[in-house]
C-alpha cells in the first residue's frame, strides 16, 4: 500500500497533491490504532522528529517549548524510549511547520515495507524527503 502511494505521488505534479496521498497514509495508520499499538509497525518517529528538527536546526529545548513540552519528555519522544500521544504529534508538527503526513513518511523503516517491495521504496525514499522538504 505504502509502495502504491508512493508511485502514485510522482503522478500527481504538485505538493498539495502529494500532501492529499500521503495523508491518505496517515488515516491508515489511524485505523490500525498505530499510537496505540505501536507494535504493528515500527515506526521510528522518535528518529523522524530529531531528524526534522535538526534540519530545521531547531534546539530540542526550543522545539520543546515551542511545543509546550519538557525537554525531557522530548528527549524520550526522539530516543524511542516513551511513544507520543496523537495530541503531542499534533503539536510537534505545527512547531515543526509541517503536516503530520510529512512526519509519519520520515518515520517509515524498512521494517514497514513488505520484503518484496522494499527495493522500490528504498528507491523512492530519499527523493521524496527531499521533495517534501522543499521550500
Amino acid at each position: 500500500m505504502i509502495i502504491s502511494v508512493l508511485f502514485y505521488t510522482f503522478v500527481i505534479p504538485n505538493k498539495l497533491g502529494i500532501i492529499f496521498i500521503i495523508v491518505t497514509v496517515f488515516y491508515v495508520c489511524l485505523d490500525l490504532d498505530i499510537f496505540h499499538r505501536k507494535q504493528l509497525l515500527s515506526m521510528n518517529l522518535g528518529n523522524a522528529i530529531q531528524t526534522l528538527r535538526k534540519e530545521q536546526r531547531i534546539s530540542r529545548k526550543e522545539l520543546a517549548e515551542r511545543s509546550s513540552l519538557s525537554v525531557t519528555a522530548l528527549y524520550n519522544i526522539e530516543n524511542n524510549i516513551s511513544f507520543p500521544s496523537k495530541d503531542t504529534i499534533d503539536k510537534i508538527c505545527n512547531s515543526l511547520s509541517i503536516p503530520i503526513s510529512f512526519l509519519l513518511f520520515y518515520s517509515i523503516t524498512e521494517d514497514d515495507i513488505p520484503e518484496d517491495k522494499r527495493s522500490s521504496f528504498h528507491y523512492l525514499q530519499e527523493p521524496m524527503k527531499k521533495f517534501l522538504m522543499e521550500k
